[in-house]
């Protein structure tokens, strides 16, 4: 059975990296940095996010919004990244963000 979170839109920050997250499958850090500040990226968007998978964690432990994941670029060079959860698709509407997870099965 899908799983559907609903997330209001109260904060700039972190809506700003559900958008990034909804189109991509995965953003590195110095990305989303760039279009936040640092210590936004710290105190807000990681904040919300650990305390998010955490409770997602709890209903379904296979399920999380984003994790921490290193990309090799084809130079070589390797990139500290935020990696969507496979089962997740994200929908924006004006006032929230819809989160579906999709059955393993599916």
């Amino acid at each position: 059975m899908p799983i559907i979170v609903i997330l209001e839109k109260t904060n700039r920050h972190f809506s700003k990296f559900l958008e990034l997250l909804r189109t991509q499958p995965e953003i590195r850090a110095n990305d989303l940095r760039a279009i936040v500040a640092r210590s936004s990226y710290y105190c807000i968007i990681l904040k919300k996010l650990c305390t998010l998978n955490k409770w997602l964690k709890e209903i379904q432990p296979q399920l999380y919004v984003a994790e921490p994941s290193f990309v090799m670029t084809k130079s070589k060079d390797v990139f500290n990244a935020l990696r969507k959860c496979e089962l997740l698709e994200i929908e924006s509407k004006p006032d929230i963000f819809v989160l579906r997870f999709k059955d393993e099965a599916h």
